[in-house]
């Protein structure tokens, strides 16, 4: 077997790692958000719009008196998107704000 760096990196699951880092940059993650865009907006209910995101992370508003919460989540930890949700978690808004 011929030995090379990249078999190497295969072996010890830095691909993996690599892969991270790119798609957390900053183009990538824009690139990723633009190509689920429209996924995410045929969106009925917050179960199923979690469901399509890969990794994130979110951040919950309280909610006013009728009852609606405000959620910003960050998808591949980097770029933003804000959902308002009803009481019953159907989504009411989407807002876009990675671009």
């Amino acid at each position: 077997m011929k030995f090379s760096i990249l078999n190497l990196l295969v072996s010890a699951g830095v691909p993996l790692l690599l892969l991270a880092a790119v798609v957390t940059t900053s183009p990538a993650s824009y690139l990723y958000c633009v190509s689920q865009e429209e996924s995410w907006m045929a969106s009925e209910t917050r179960r199923e719009l979690e469901g399509k995101f890969v990794m994130y992370s979110s951040e919950e508003g309280t909610p006013d008196e009728e009852g609606r919460r405000e959620v910003r989540y960050l998808i591949l930890y980097k770029s933003p998107l804000v959902v308002t949700y009803a009481p019953d978690e159907r989504i009411e808004n989407i807002f876009l704000e990675y671009e």
